[in-house]
């Protein structure tokens, strides 16, 4: 067997501070300090103010914002005065005389007053604002049938261009085939000459 010999650990004799483990002192204080550029709370430079209180002034918003579209005028509802109560709906043989851009602008501009006017009807609905509800929804009736009789125009239009296209078709192969028809009906009757006149030499 191998017999091993305690001896003392080494390791705390190499952990002795010498001439070259020596901390190296502190460097004197520089009197050209230059001052931070960034300050923050802890430099007593805080100060508490009080708290602002949230109002529709302190909010900008766009002259020109897409929700305003949903606005008349950007008043928060209409009166019932200001609601054009007696006018009637487009009648289907107006709207026949108008041109394709006519009935493009007045669909938009029902449709601009469509959005209004189901807003302020939520608004008599969900927030109980007091006023006759009945104006608002009778005109909105009227705007639905403008809509609709300008939908109705515009598939007669479209029904009606595609038989005349159907028409023209049906024509063209007509004629085409009578073209045809009378092309083989005149090479029949030359062959008929030709033969008749081989029968009689």
């Amino acid at each position: 067997m191998l017999k091993f010999r305690r001896e003392l650990h080494t390791s705390a004799n190499l952990l002795v501070r010498n001439k070259w483990t020596k901390p190296k002192p502190k460097p004197a204080p520089r009197t050209n300090v230059r001052p931070p550029t960034i300050t923050s709370h802890h430099s007593g430079s805080l100060r508490i103010t009080p708290p602002i209180p949230p109002s529709v002034k302190n909010l900008e918003t766009s002259e020109y914002h897409p929700l305003w579209q949903f606005f008349s005028n950007k008043k928060y509802i209409r009166g019932q005065i200001e609601l054009d109560e007696y006018s009637r709906p487009w009648t289907v043989a107006e709207l026949r005389l108008k041109s394709f851009d006519d009935l493009h602008s007045l669909w938009y501009s029902c449709l601009k007053e469509m959005n209004v006017l189901r807003r302020e009807i939520e608004l008599f609905d969900n927030q109980k604002i007091g006023g006759n509800v009945e104006a608002y929804e009778n005109v909105q009736k009227k705007v639905q049938t403008t809509l609709w009789r300008i939908r109705h125009t515009l598939s007669e239009r479209q029904w009606s261009y595609e038989y005349a296209n159907q028409m023209f078709n049906d024509d063209q192969k007509i004629k085409e085939f009578l073209e045809t028809f009378e092309s083989e009906e005149n090479q029949d009757v030359i062959k008929r000459l030709n033969n008749s006149i081989k029968q009689a030499e």
